[in-house]
């Protein structure tokens, strides 16, 4: 199934650096290697908004010039955390999961260090977008926003599970509080056609998050980052 973009064509013409939007880059998986091979142990955390597919061929990716571990052993041994926007709690049938569900089974069943899944459910109800009408209207999220939906509000499944790739008390200092908390008992479990439910499962690193605070009050900070983040970066310079 292809899906054609309102906007990446345009964001990515309209604020390179002079690289053809067709020229030749690495692909998803060597450029993950290559990223986690020159990371400390256990350093990183990466954050998933879409199919699980690349990270299913990480976890299948074989030996190569920058690492001589399989693919799951290099997960194991950079990796901290996977933070994923996928699924919905505690059952549902979510776009991320079932686009590709054989890739979200195998990621989900054989993904080796704590996983944290940020459900359809939290970003459907934290409204944003409208707010960058105050930004630079030539910044990229701006332009990006305009010829999606023309800055109207839209859920912030993406923004979200960002804020959770943070750390709790980085969160803490930068909101004055944490607004998540975190589900740690059980396990994911998907079905054939992308279904995914909850069930008491041991020994899995999984959890799921809630929200502690009503959707709006998370919507007003994201907001807030959003426009920040947009205020002075303009075409060409990205």
């Amino acid at each position: 199934m292809r899906h054609v973009s309102k906007y990446t064509q345009a964001i990515a013409t309209e604020f390179g650096q002079g690289v053809p939007v067709d020229a030749a880059t690495p692909g998803a998986v060597e450029l993950y290697r290559k990223t986690l091979a020159a990371q400390p142990d256990e350093s990183v955390t990466l954050i998933s908004v879409g199919y699980l597919t690349n990270l299913r061929n990480l976890l299948l990716s074989q030996p190569d010039r920058h690492s001589p571990l399989h693919g799951i052993a290099l997960v194991k041994s950079k990796v901290q955390r996977l933070v994923c926007m996928g699924g919905q709690y505690p059952r549902g049938r979510e776009w991320n999961f079932y686009q590709d569900t054989p890739a979200t089974q195998l990621v989900i069943e054989h993904w080796p260090t704590p996983l944290v899944f940020c459900g359809f459910e939290i970003g459907r109800s934290v409204l944003t977008g409208s707010g960058l009408r105050q930004a630079n209207p030539e910044a990229p999220l701006a332009r990006a926003y305009q010829l999606y939906n023309r800055k109207s509000n839209r859920p912030s499944w993406d923004q979200v599970t960002v804020l959770l790739g943070l750390d709790a008390e980085v969160r803490k200092k930068l909101f004055g509080q944490d607004f998540f908390s975190f589900v740690s008992e059980g396990g994911n479990r998907v079905m054939a056609d992308g279904t995914n439910f909850w069930e008491p499962l041991r020994g899995r690193k999984q959890s799921y998050v809630t929200l502690e605070v009503p959707p709006e009050v998370l919507a007003t900070q994201v907001e807030t980052l959003m426009i920040g983040d947009n205020l002075g970066i303009t075409k060409g310079k990205l």
